[in-house]
């Protein structure tokens, strides 16, 4: 018979309760209270259940003897002080300085948080630029805002859209998502990004899927056609309207605003006036990025925080357009040079690449930089 040692076991105990530094918490502003999601605590629940019978199958079956007491004592001793401590952490009573990403993380996820009040359409509406032929920070603040509006479940974009008067379609097919927001010049396509478990999925389905302009990612890809039909019928209207289009997305949506403005030019003659994306993943091969910047390589802007590692995976597919970097000092760079950016990136606080990836990360440093825009002019 085969012991494992109860030091071992001990060991292994503690790592595992290390999960508690991650549960699913809730930060409800109003109340100024942090709550962990029951679904988290059933989750840990059914696992420790499972962990239990496989130790003893394990146990009865095979010459291997666990002494799992230690284990479970271990873990419910870990876990609760890891639970108290991530806890103290969020809650900015402990570490306060050097945790503010970790704090981030939680507070920022989902994207539907409840600190983003959405801006009334009418109101971001009249900073829109249908005329610019170049990079437009107010064009890139308006599309930032209902790229996180995108988010937002159908009946607050309802809500939006009769408060203000401005039509918006709201396009949902699965887990997928995209708004055709109705300016009274432009119409904005924008696609919702990673947002549960299926679009996780899509996102690791990193095998490459062939297309006329060169290879891309086939789970954007995927993504993309699900929602095209749609899509199209929607932006119909514009030929009618003589309206330009723009297209705008975060994260897998961003990845989704790319390869639709591609598709809708080239094979639907859509006159895609510029493309604003936020943390876009890397999607397709050199010879894409090659047709992409040949057709619409000078109206696509892409947004990346210092703080922000998703632009930089799934390696080695490439991105097209230019670079929109936002520092650590929320400075807006364009094409920063690859040793500019790495020592600014250098800088950036412990756990930095955990919390900077959210859509409203991004929407508050363009809207600081929109701010010192209009003071300085």
């Amino acid at each position: 018979m085969l012991t494992v040692s109860e030091s071992t076991m001990l060991i292994f105990g503690v790592l595992f309760g290390l999960i508690g530094l991650f549960p699913d918490r809730r930060y409800e502003y109003a109340k100024g209270t942090l709550h962990v999601s029951e679904d988290f605590l059933n989750f840990i629940l059914v696992v420790m259940l499972v962990l239990f019978v496989a130790l003893v199958v394990t146990t009865t079956l095979t010459p291997i003897e666990f002494i799992w007491q230690y284990f479970f004592a271990a873990t419910l001793c870990s876990g609760i002080v890891c639970i108290m401590l991530g806890s103290a952490i969020l809650e900015g009573r402990v570490l306060k300085r050097w945790t503010r990403p970790m704090r981030d993380l939680y507070g920022l996820i989902p994207h539907r948080d409840s600190r983003y009040q959405p801006q009334p359409l009418s109101e971001i509406g009249q900073l829109f630029e249908p005329v610019a032929t170049q990079f437009s920070l107010s064009n890139a603040l308006i599309c930032a805002h209902i790229s996180q509006m995108a988010y937002q479940p159908r009946e607050t974009v309802a809500e939006l859209s009769n408060a203000s008067d401005i039509p918006v379609e709201f396009i949902e097919d699965g887990n997928h998502v995209a708004l055709v927001v109705s300016l009274k010049s432009s119409l904005i396509l924008a696609f919702r990004g990673t947002d549960d478990l299926s679009d996780w999925l899509d996102n690791l389905r990193i095998f490459p899927a062939k297309t006329v302009w060169g290879d891309v990612h086939s789970g954007f890809l995927a993504s993309v056609d699900t929602l095209l039909p749609r899509v199209k019928e929607a932006l119909a209207k514009s030929r009618v309207e003589k309206k330009e289009v723009w297209v705008t997305g975060h994260s897998l949506g961003a990845a989704m605003a790319v390869l639709a403005s591609m598709k809708l030019t080239t094979e639907e003659a859509v006159d895609v006036k510029g493309i604003y994306t936020f943390a876009q993943p890397l999607l397709a091969s050199a010879q894409f990025r090659r047709e992409y910047d040949e057709i619409l390589g000078s109206k696509l802007y892409r947004f990346e925080t210092s703080g922000d590692q998703v632009p930089n995976q799934p390696p080695p597919y490439r991105s097209p357009g230019t670079l929109i970097y936002l520092s650590r000092k929320d400075q807006v760079w364009t094409s920063p040079k690859w040793l500019r950016k790495f020592l600014d990136q250098m800088q950036r606080a412990p756990l930095g690449i955990l919390g900077e990836h959210s859509m409203l990360e991004y929407l508050g440093v363009i809207e600081k930089a929109k701010s010192s825009e209009i003071e300085e002019s």
